[in-house]
């Protein structure tokens, strides 16, 4: 089967499109592949403009309006393959994609519906799930196929894609930015690096950051990164990315683990609006949270909806900028607000865990089995005596328990643009849609561990996972919004749609089995119009 594979001469920088046949090499047993170069790819259109004149150069064919009559005799599964193609066009996800990846588009849908429907089951299942489902492609794809695909994925049309999608909503919403880390033991991956995941754990790992919508719960951007670098490392060049992708007014929501002064300064300097967490050890943070603290336990700023206490405050933050080419430095003062939050059951709860290190921290004491990670905090909060008499005696430094005790319960969040506190928690705890993306990436689209053998094929890997995590996200939003998680789960309603048959013959429209009312009602509550009995 004729496949086109893209390859950019480093010297030109043009891209080159050549028609890779695969055959089986008897002599050395291991499939091979002939190319043939069949022209250059016109940097603004994306076509492919013949070098030499050819007898059939490859064409995008010109689709005329209205139904497109069938080409096979064929019965097979339709509804929700039709509900992602009616997703795809109202989120501009194909018409993105057929611009950025013009002669392999088709396939990467396919692909992306594929581990959608497919929970978890591996890319060598989908000549089967391709036989039984109507999809964009139509055809098989061949494992050795997917990977050329997912190799032909280069990181200039990637970048495309992303600044496409982003201009559909970038601007009129707060963007969450996240990471997560995925273990891998393969040695051809270059960025697999030790490094601790979210559970603290010691593994083998790259890491990949990503950003989300608040409002529209969809992601527009991704970049994975080398698994040893921690969060507050990646602001910068992701501050950096945004600026090349044309990005000038975005405003970004971050947690605790990406804050440092340094990061602060950088949004100030790039002039984004921000809400990002404080930590509470901070000077700044402690000093105005002492002044208000009896005061911002009133009963006048509880709030019952979020059973916490909440003041916010104007402060200044002393933002400082050093300017190598002019050999100085800008100090100023800058507009924040800082909100503090006190939830007594958070409190409570942090009592409880910090109680339960202790007793272990005591307990590895008596026994003289000493942790070398936890010698601070022996030293913080324990005294230790020993006698031949009585053995040894660890007595707890209660003005040290006291003081560590003194922040339980409370919370900080800076921002440079939200006044009220409410609207800024609000926004902040949506961010945890970036997590649950995270989730449906490694449970639902098998992300859990990588199983690849070169940077290619992840990187191309990735991106159709990528695109399965936008259809994924609509339909959560979807799902979430017309309460459909009270009696299903996202699996069910998809299976509910999927039953739905078309059926094809040469020269015809596409004829749609019947369906139920409730199936009717699920394409409308997901913002889609049901399928009519002819396509």
């Amino acid at each position: 089967m004729a496949a086109i594979v893209y390859q950019t001469n480093k010297k030109t920088g043009i891209t080159y499109a050549y028609e890779s046949v695969s055959y089986w090499d008897k002599e050395k047993q291991q499939s091979r592949a002939r190319r043939k170069c069949i022209g250059r790819v016109d940097p603004i259109t994306q076509k492919i403009v013949p070098t030499r004149k050819t007898k059939n150069p490859p064409v995008e064919p010109k689709g005329k309006r209205g139904p497109t009559p069938s080409t096979k005799t064929a019965r097979s599964f339709f509804g929700a393959t039709y509900l992602f193609d009616r997703i795809g066009k109202l989120m501009g996800v194909t018409d993105d994609l057929k611009t950025c990846f013009p002669q392999s588009y088709r396939q990467i849908l396919s692909l992306a519906y594929y581990l959608i429907l497919e929970d978890r089951n591996p890319l060598s299942r989908f000549p089967h799930w391709a036989a039984l489902h109507h999809h964009p492609y139509g055809q098989i794809i061949p494992s050795q196929r997917s990977i050329e695909i997912f190799a032909s994925i280069g990181e200039e049309k990637r970048q495309l894609f992303f600044k496409l999608q982003g201009k559909r909503r970038v601007e009129r919403e707060y963007l969450a930015y996240d990471s997560t880390s995925i273990s891998s033991y393969s040695k051809c991956l270059k960025q697999v690096r030790y490094g601790k995941n979210k559970d603290h754990e010691h593994l083998a790992q790259i890491n990949l950051s990503m950003l989300f919508g608040q409002q529209s719960r969809l992601p527009f951007y991704y970049r994975k990164l080398t698994g040893n670098i921690v969060d507050v490392k990646t602001l910068k060049r992701l501050l950096a990315d945004m600026n090349a992708l044309g990005y000038k007014k975005i405003k970004v929501v971050l947690d605790r683990g990406f804050f440092s002064a340094f990061n602060v300064n950088e949004l100030y300097k790039h002039h984004m609006k921000f809400l990002i967490a404080g930590k509470l050890s901070l000077k700044l943070v402690r000093t105005h949270l002492d002044t208000v603290r009896e005061t911002m336990r009133n009963w006048t700023h509880y709030h019952q909806a979020y059973q916490l206490y909440s003041y916010s405050m104007p402060i200044t933050w002393n933002y400082i900028q050093d300017r190598p080419y002019k050999g100085d430095t800008i100090e100023a003062d800058r507009r924040m607000y800082l909100h503090l939050y006190f939830s007594p059951g958070l409190a409570l709860e942090d009592e409880k865990a910090f109680n339960n290190r202790l007793a272990e921290w005591q307990e590895e004491l008596l026994i003289g089995h000493r942790h070398p990670d936890h010698e601070k905090q022996y030293a913080n909060y324990f005294e230790v005596k020993t006698t031949p008499a009585r053995g040894t005696s660890v007595i707890a430094k209660e003005e040290a328990l006291a003081e560590a005790k003194r922040y339980y319960g409370y919370i900080a969040l800076m921002s440079n643009d939200i006044k009220d506190s409410v609207e800024a928690l609000e926004i902040y705890r949506n961010k945890d849609l970036v997590e649950k993306a995270f989730e449906n990436l490694k449970e639902r689209l098998n992300l859990r561990r990588l199983a690849v053998s070169s940077e290619q094929s992840l990187d191309g890997k990735l991106f159709v996972q990528f695109v399965a995590l936008i259809f994924l996200s609509y339909i959560t939003k979807k799902m979430q919004d017309e309460k459909l998680f009270k009696d299903n789960t996202m699996q069910e309603v998809l299976d509910e749609l999927d039953v739905i048959e078309c059926f094809e013959m040469p020269g015809k429209r596409l004829e749609v089995g019947e369906m139920t009312t409730r199936q009717k009602e699920l394409y409308v509550k997901l913002g889609v119009e049901p399928p009519s009995s002819l396509q």
